[in-house]
């Protein structure tokens, strides 16, 4: 869900997007003027949906044009029974209208929504809690070893110069993992010929890999084991991988990072978009901790704040991807206004990372290898 002012210049930018992988938020109480209305139209007919919340349908003349509307939306850090109330006369005069809960920062406000009668909750950021939630404590226990090692791997690969041993020790015992591997790759090369798959040895052809192509499949390997540690004891989904909601963020923030820095090629290293996006976001995998887990997640958040002083144009690159998450979309107006990022190369960027991100989770589950 995505909130733009209707104006004359977002159909022209909508055209370049898969306008079923957005739904249009209105701004608060923008009314429905003729020229918006036109607007409006045109985006219907690429079959892009819109919202509004519950106050701008009953209080503006949106209310006259309901039937171009498929989503209310409650802000639940507002009034929210007052919200609700108004949602139910809605639904009564439209009842095809799904209700999307904006803004649940924890899992008390999710459940709140779901049991008033919400279609959808909208999580920008997952806390703590829900992690927590979700960790497996009987499988920690025995995993202990592999639940540091996974970030010692990660701390090692924002290196200057990556070390990859404690990887390729680590991966020699988990065979079942390393099984995924041609998968990964042959996505993230998108089919090209890699003469180094034909070794059997992983450590034989690893520093025969394009660097960035190698830390990638590293950062994956590790996220699919990590993700172990938030499945139940008996799991419906026992080998399939990136369905962890938090961890497909993390891998969604990473690649829209890369793909942003892509748009200033020309003049920064690129080669570092990938896993500052993993850097800045992995501790959030980490629900349980332990001293050793915080040094090491300290020791990544200052090597992650040392690239973006050297390099100030991750720093803003960075604060554009979690404004985005947080949809603080008036800072990535200021940074449209300031030329630094065309609008285009902004939207462009968030869908081809979610593309990205769906399309590796679907590489992976089918095992076409």
């Amino acid at each position: 869900m995505t909130e733009f002012p209707l104006c004359p210049d977002l159909s022209k930018y909508a055209r370049a997007l898969p306008a079923t992988r957005f739904i249009l938020h209105l701004q608060d109480r923008q009314d429905s003027a003729i020229s918006f209305l036109h607007q409006l139209n045109l985006l219907k007919k690429e079959s892009m949906t819109i919202a509004a919340d519950v106050y701008t349908i009953v209080y503006t003349n949106w209310f006259k044009e309901i039937r171009s509307i498929s989503y209310a939306v409650i802000d639940m850090t507002q009034d929210i029974e007052e919200q609700f109330i108004l949602a139910r006369n809605i639904l009564k005069k439209a009842p095809w209208i799904k209700i999307i809960c904006d803004r649940c920062d924890n899992v008390n406000k999710a459940s709140i929504a779901f049991e008033s009668g919400a279609d959808y909750v909208c999580c920008p950021a997952f806390p703590k809690d829900v992690l927590q939630q979700s960790f497996n404590p009987y499988f920690y226990r025995v995993n202990r070893n592999s639940f540091e090692i996974c970030l010692r791997v990660i701390e090692q690969l924002l290196e200057e110069k990556p070390e990859y041993k404690m990887f390729v020790s680590f991966i020699s015992t988990r065979n079942d993992i390393k099984s995924y591997m041609s998968i990964i790759l042959h996505y993230l090369e998108q089919g090209r010929e890699n003469e180094y798959l034909l070794g059997s040895d992983f450590e034989s052809f690893l520093y025969e890999m394009d660097v960035e192509v190698l830390n990638k499949l590293v950062y994956i390997m590790i996220l699919m084991i990590l993700e172990e540690f938030y499945r139940p004891d008996v799991d419906k989904n026992k080998g399939k991988y990136i369905l962890f909601e938090p961890l497909r963020q993390l891998l969604l923030r990473a690649k829209f990072i890369e793909e942003l820095t892509f748009y200033h090629a020309g003049s920064i290293d690129v080669s570092w978009g990938f896993s500052l996006g993993i850097g800045s976001l992995i501790s959030h995998m980490y629900a349980f901790t332990t001293s050793k887990v915080d040094m090491l997640i300290e020791q990544i958040d200052s090597r992650i704040k040392k690239i973006m002083h050297d390099i100030p144009e991750y720093e803003t690159i960075y604060k554009i991807a979690v404004s985005m998450e947080s949809l603080d979309l008036e800072f990535v107006d200021g940074i449209m206004a300031s030329g630094f990022m065309t609008r285009h190369d902004i939207l462009m960027a968030y869908e081809t990372a979610v593309m990205w991100v769906a399309g590796l989770e679907e590489a992976i589950n089918q095992r076409r290898f």
